[in-house]
């Protein structure tokens, strides 16, 4: 509270900017203030106030009473309330501008600096290579490392309704020059995949970003027809989709699949947010989402692309790009 007074009050005074409604206020108010000074102690003070006190007290007698002494304290008490009135004048205008001004507390920033870890970009990217939903599954991540030492990233990946799962290639593209990599994917299931990167010696205080990439060619990676789709509790009917749980502080969140030639979604396509894995939907996030335009459906070289980018997601939230699929017949 203390610091929120000082701030307002250095307001106050300030008047850097002159083409800021903040100082054109502070002119105004401080005019008025001054304004009101030289007429407390002019003529006018002399000629309103025994007047108004006479009024008031209905004694016509005391005007020329009045004018037989100086009255500095009632002159003195007077002025101080003028500039009592323009402090607080002023003093609420900057409270409001400042108010106005004020940003949401920057919690990400904080929680990045308690962890020592964010990732700067997340993309996964599916390209469908044919109508059995065969597709090349890319993971790819660019994490900062700040006060941490980082010496394992870890990623997942799994798939409903996939039937196989070949060999997957872990890459580490960008690290930095003076660190050994290692990388270690856990056996092949139909249902999920771990992936590990590891660093020797582990990493901290980068200047630059590394990237850990995996891609893996899934036999059924996605449900391609309408027919073949479960119903799904949490997105809430029979949709397709990819999804991405945020558990770390991540700038740029970007789901994306890339379809065959002349295979294309003519039904709803849209995107959920779930709150985790459960089945609540975060209506908040999602108008956000909505407002930003997150979702685009392109034509390139007749392959439609559906491609959600999430600024800032939230963490605790799981992203979902979603489609209905077309129907076999």
């Amino acid at each position: 509270m203390r610091k929120i007074l000082r701030a307002i009050n250095c307001r106050i005074v300030d008047f850097k900017d002159w083409r800021s409604k903040a100082t054109l206020a502070n002119v105004a108010t401080w005019f008025g203030g001054a304004i009101g000074l030289v007429v407390s102690f002019s003529g006018g003070f002399d000629w309103v106030v025994p007047r108004l006190i006479a009024y008031l007290a209905a004694k016509p007698e005391l005007v020329p009473a009045w004018a037989n002494g100086h009255h500095w304290g009632a002159k003195i008490a007077i002025s101080a309330l003028i500039l009592v009135f323009f402090y607080l004048l002023s003093f609420s205008i900057q409270a409001a501008v400042l108010l106005s001004e004020r940003q949401p507390a920057d919690y990400r920033a904080e929680i990045t600096k308690a962890i020592g870890v964010s990732f700067a970009r997340m993309h996964d990217y599916y390209d469908v290579i044919n109508d059995g939903g065969d597709c090349y599954v890319s993971l790819e991540a660019d994490v900062c490392v700040g006060d941490f030492a980082l010496s394992h990233v870890e990623r997942k990946y799994g798939s409903h309704s996939a039937t196989g799962r070949g060999t997957p290639k872990l890459e580490v593209p960008v690290h930095p020059p003076n660190v050994r990599t290692d990388v270690q994917h856990s056996p092949a299931t139909t249902a999920l995949r771990e992936y590990h990167f590891r660093f020797v010696p582990p990493l901290s205080h980068t200047s630059t970003t590394t990237t850990v990439k995996v891609t893996e060619q899934v036999t059924r990676g996605v449900w391609m027809w309408l027919e073949d789709v479960p119903e799904d509790r949490v997105l809430g009917g029979r949709l397709e989709s990819i999804g991405h749980f945020v558990q770390e502080p991540t700038e740029l969140l970007i789901l994306e699949v890339h379809f065959p030639r002349f295979y294309t979604v003519t039904g709803e396509r849209l995107f959920k947010v779930r709150l985790g894995s459960t089945e609540n939907p975060h209506t908040r996030e999602e108008q956000r989402l909505e407002n930003a335009n997150a979702l685009e459906a392109v034509i390139d070289k007749d392959r439609q692309k559906l491609r959600l980018t999430v600024q800032q997601p939230l963490l605790g939230l799981c992203y979902y790009l979603c489609w209905v699929p077309p129907k076999k017949s």
